[in-house]
Formats: structure tokens, C-alpha cells, sequence
């Protein structure tokens, strides 16, 4: 496996090494700085072209994937750009808000985010919600709810049957 094709010089000269381009950046310029690029990622079963944006903060943001947003899908290579990014000093693998505006590609990046590929705010967000709803739920199989009472009223019934049967 293998990330090939990086189109920025900046970070295709640097191997990716974030502590190397930021060292450039800080010679070029006074402010934050990001960088855009398009490279591939190819594994053993498929390749797939990203756009990605580094920023100086340690982030890498997924703008753009043709890797294609199904379930059905391995994502061997997403396992593979978050592992490059991570052995070359960058903070986190995340993707821009708008990647999940479609109902369908959030349940491919909410995949991903639950896998521990990416991290965003918004997935963060929606899995720390449906934690407290299960919560809630166990809770309501507590003795005192419902389960316990079908189960004492069929132990009644059962009794009921066997004392009818004598």
C-alpha cells in the first residue's frame, strides 16, 4: 500500500513530513498557512485520488474522494492515508462539514468516524446522542420496568396453571 501522486511540491518534496513543510511554510510566509494537494492512495484491491488540505494546525481535511461513499465498499485505503498522515507528524484525518450535507455519505463518513479513521465534531456529536439513548433505554430494563413485569405475569400465570391442574 502505498500514497503516490502528491501534486503539491511543497509536501511531495517533504514525503508528507509535516514538521519538514512546516519549517518551509514558516520561511515563506508570517500567518497560518494551508496547503492543497491531490494524491493516491492504492492498496492491494483498489486506488483512489483525494484532494486533501493541510493546515499548519496539524489537520488534514478530506475536500474530495472518488473512493466511492458505499457501505459495501473496503476502506482499506482510508486505513492507509490516515496511517501516512499519523507516521508523518500530522494531528488528525477529518473532512470538511459539507461532506455531510447527504444523508448517504453520512452514514459512510459516520462509518469511517466509528472506525476511528477520521475525527469530526458532528459525528462526535451524533454518537455521544445515540450512546445516551441506549443508556436511556438499558435503563428502562431496570427490575422495576417493563421486561420484569411481563415476566412476573407470566410466572403468575404458569403458577395459576399448575395450581388449576391439581
Amino acid at each position: 500500500m502505498a500514497v503516490k501522486n502528491i501534486t503539491d511540491s511543497t509536501i511531495r518534496e517533504a514525503d508528507g513530513q509535516f514538521a519538514a513543510i512546516e519549517a518551509v511554510m514558516k520561511g515563506d510566509t508570517t500567518g497560518p498557512w494551508m496547503l492543497s494537494t491531490h494524491l493516491m492512495v492504492v492498496t492491494q484491491v483498489a486506488a483512489f485520488e483525494y484532494e486533501l488540505r493541510f493546515w499548519d494546525n496539524g489537520d488534514v481535511f478530506i475536500v474530495k474522494t472518488e473512493h466511492p461513499l458505499s457501505l459495501e465498499i473496503p476502506i482499506d485505503d482510508l486505513y492507509e492515508l490516515k496511517e501516512w498522515c499519523i507516521q508523518r507528524g500530522w494531528k488528525r484525518l477529518t473532512l470538511l462539514d459539507q461532506a455531510l450535507d447527504d444523508h448517504a455519505d453520512l452514514e459512510f463518513w459516520y462509518r469511517i468516524f466509528n472506525a476511528g479513521i477520521i475525527e469530526h465534531e458532528v459525528l462526535a456529536r451524533r454518537e455521544e446522542e445515540r450512546m445516551r439513548r441506549a443508556n436511556e433505554a438499558s435503563d428502562d430494563d431496570t427490575p422495576t420496568g417493563p421486561k420484569t413485569v411481563e415476566m412476573r405475569d407470566v410466572y403468575q400465570k404458569s403458577e395459576a396453571l399448575q395450581s388449576a391442574d391439581v
